[in-house]
């Protein structure tokens, strides 16, 4: 019963956010009464929050992968894009779920800064230390971890952000959604690493 509220949660919390998703909504869809949800999660706001984290967690689990290989810096950066574009279009309604709720309660910027810097923590003495080994090779020209997340970021959630619209444009134009989202995935790829070079 758990885990068929949390799923039932999450759907509708994706779907109308949290303003718009009441108890009784969750019950409604799981078939329960509210106090069992009450039972495994005290409020409303706690299981939103399991799920917000959650979220987080999710489109950043593709960051640590690379670094614990030994492949070229370059081929990391491109299997970093990569992944995260993979992670990205596995949860195509997380990232504008997650900017919703941010701006719309600005507490939850703390939890995200939180998560973030719990994960980059980990990941970005590595990066740093490869990313300065290369920059003074002068096989990339000089940058930060920071810049680099955030073009992947804007590149790769952008294609998510406008896919609703973009799906329907595209089918009109008889392009393959699916195809579009190949060649984006590499192409976005192709952007971070040019972007790189001296």
């Amino acid at each position: 019963m758990e885990q068929a509220i949390l799923e039932a949660a999450e759907r509708l919390f994706l779907e109308r956010g949290f303003a718009l998703t009441s108890t009784t909504d969750i019950a409604r869809e799981v078939g329960c009464n509210q106090s069992l949800l009450n039972y495994y999660f005290r409020s409303k706001e706690r299981l939103f929050q399991m799920i917000f984290e959650d979220k987080v967690r999710v489109l950043l689990s593709s960051l640590k992968e690379p670094m614990d290989s030994n492949i070229p810096f370059l081929d990391k950066v491109r299997v970093l894009c990569e992944g995260h574009f993979d992670i990205v279009s596995r949860n195509p309604r997380v990232p504008l779920f997650l900017l919703h709720e941010i701006h719309t309660n600005l507490q939850r910027l703390e939890s995200f800064k939180e998560i973030i810097n719990g994960i980059l923590g980990d990941i970005s003495p590595l990066f740093e230390k490869e990313l300065n080994r290369e920059m003074q090779k002068g096989t990339i020209r000089e940058t930060t971890f920071f810049d680099i997340l955030m073009t992947m970021v804007s590149l790769n959630i952008g294609v998510f952000l406008f896919h609703p619209i973009l799906e329907d444009v595209l089918v009109q134009h008889q392009i393959h959604v699916e195809n579009m989202l190949r060649a984006r995935r590499k192409e976005n790829a192709r952007i971070l690493l040019v972007s790189l070079l001296p």
